[in-house]
């Protein structure tokens, strides 16, 4: 069942209001804190369901940074790499220009020569000296060969020249593209940082809040348990009373968040035990509680549905489901004050300590521990007896 926790801040008060009215004015000067201590249980509940989102975003947030570190380690070994490779190439290209200028020397030498010397008109003299046709073709060849090895020589020299700008421009452009993904990476990798610092901020706050509220929330579990536990250490108190004060305690104790609490319980029940077993009472605390039809404060005519889950009632007990022990139950307050001990022949012994937006009138929502049981149990009419109410049990 879902619970707003508006209907369980105005549950809780309601138990506070009418969980005294039949006690003594002493109690009732109380209702103002204990309505103080409803409010903190919403508090509570509301914080331990924070703590959870943002240690499940811290977590997703660790994920990230541990990705992003490795993809950086990643990148740094290829600018590593690169750099190398750079370095490598760049004596190459010194190695290559050498050799270009070189040949580039060369050439211009050739050309110059030319120029100077009249060679071109060194070639038509050639020709027109050779002395038959054979030698013509022979030395017209020969020039040819000239001219092509020049030309080639030009060619190569412009091929190498655009070959060494490509090499250097695609080694320029890999550099500043990889040193531009790892300063993106660095920078991914500070802001995660920089926003889990501040979910750890939220965290220390949000705990130290909870760490308040859960002080108020063991002030309420104590009042819950002070009665059975006056009654076991009252000298004057009969034995069946001690008897149903260590059974009460016994049944309450899976229901407690407090460990502190749930210790002063543990000592309270060998305590009655050992005053009952000096008083030679058979006493079995395990043994099924037993209805007495005649101690009964109130009978109600009620339609039951069902309920599961975990979490917090709106007392700030923990739900259970104890086939012949103490069982837990939502309830309209009021008709039925949160804190009372109830018992519904088809269900068992119960505390009514929850509450639920639908839950009005004569519905009861009964806690199980599965959903097919609560398909099981569906939707009937019971009947509800009030065993206690609160504080007198």
């Amino acid at each position: 069942m879902k619970k707003k926790f508006l209907s369980f801040f105005i549950a809780v008060t309601l138990f506070i209001s009418n969980s005294f009215i039949a006690l003594s004015d002493e109690k009732s000067s109380n209702t103002e804190e204990k309505k103080n201590i409803s409010e903190n249980v919403v508090i509570y509940k509301q914080l331990d369901s924070k703590i959870k989102e943002y240690n499940s975003e811290i977590a997703s947030l660790n994920t990230q940074i541990e990705k992003l570190i490795k993809e950086k380690n990643e990148t740094t070994e290829k600018v590593k790499k690169l750099k190398e490779k750079i370095k490598t190439t760049q004596e190459n290209l010194n190695r290559s220009r050498n050799e270009i200028d070189k040949e580039q020397a060369i050439l211009d030498t050739r050309i110059c020569e030319i120029y100077k010397s009249g060679t071109y008109n060194n070639y038509l003299y050639v020709l027109v000296t050779s002395k038959n046709f054979s030698t013509v073709l022979a030395n017209i060849k020969a020039i040819s060969k000239i001219i092509e090895i020049d030309n080639k020589l030009i060619d190569k020299l412009n091929k190498d020249k655009d070959k060494l700008a490509d090499e250097v421009d695609n080694l320029a452009k890999n550099e500043k593209d990889i040193l531009k993904l790892q300063f993106d990476i660095e920078k991914d990798i500070k802001d995660t940082k920089e926003k889990q610092e501040r979910q750890n901020d939220l965290i220390e706050r949000l705990n130290a809040e909870k760490e308040n509220v859960a002080k108020i929330i063991k002030e309420n579990e104590e009042i819950l348990i002070s009665h059975p536990i006056i009654i076991i250490n009252n000298q004057s108190s009969t034995t069946e009373d001690i008897k149903a004060s260590v059974r009460n305690l016994k049944d309450l104790l899976p229901q407690l968040n407090t460990q502190s609490v749930k210790d002063t319980v543990n000592s309270a029940i060998t305590s009655g035990i050992s005053k009952l077993n000096s008083l030679n009472t058979n006493f079995n605390p395990s043994e099924p509680l037993v209805v007495d039809n005649k101690t009964f404060k109130a009978t109600y005519q009620m339609v039951a549905t069902a309920y599961y889950g975990d979490g917090t009632t709106a007392m700030g007990l923990k739900p259970v489901r104890v086939v012949g022990g103490l069982s837990t139950i939502a309830v309209d307050p009021k008709v039925i004050p949160l804190g009372s001990k109830v018992y519904i022949p088809e269900y068992g012994f119960a505390i009514a300590s929850d509450t639920g937006g639908a839950i009005k009138g004569n519905i009861i929502d009964l806690f199980m521990d599965t959903e097919s049981q609560c398909l099981n149990w569906g939707r009937r009419p019971v009947t509800l007896h009030i065993v206690a109410y609160p504080g007198q049990w």
